[in-house]
């Protein structure tokens, strides 16, 4: 029979023991590893979010410079527009002008040389 001594028991338990904890270690080095290589992943997607979200921002800085443009564009219009509906606004009240003029004319004269137009008329 094989006896083995206290001491032998105790190194027997210790190899055991550092045999259990490197396989610890591996492992841990392992998820370590993973995990390194997940942290890798997450930082070139931040990246890749980070490039967009700066193209995302030239492109609305580019959109907004384009609608202020627009608005610009669009306020010269819309006073064009008013003059040329105050032109014509103005046209109209000279011609309306013209014919109350013309026909308060027709009036005087008929009223101050009735004879006259009676003279006309024949």
């Amino acid at each position: 029979m094989n006896v083995m001594s206290r001491q032998e028991v105790d190194e027997f338990a210790l190899q055991e023991e550092k045999l259990l904890l490197e396989m610890d270690i591996t492992s841990l080095k392992e998820q370590l590893d993973s995990h390194v290589v997940a942290l890798r992943e997450l930082q070139l997607q931040l990246d890749e979010s980070i490039d967009c979200s700066k193209t995302l921002e030239k492109n609305l800085s580019a959109k907004e410079s384009q609608l202020l443009q627009m608005e610009v564009s669009y306020e010269s219009k819309l006073a064009d527009l008013e003059k040329k509906m105050c032109r014509t606004k103005i046209r109209s009240c000279l011609k309306k002008c013209e014919q109350r003029i013309r026909y308060d004319r027709t009036a005087m004269t008929d009223d101050v040389y009735p004879e006259e137009r009676t003279c006309y008329k024949s």
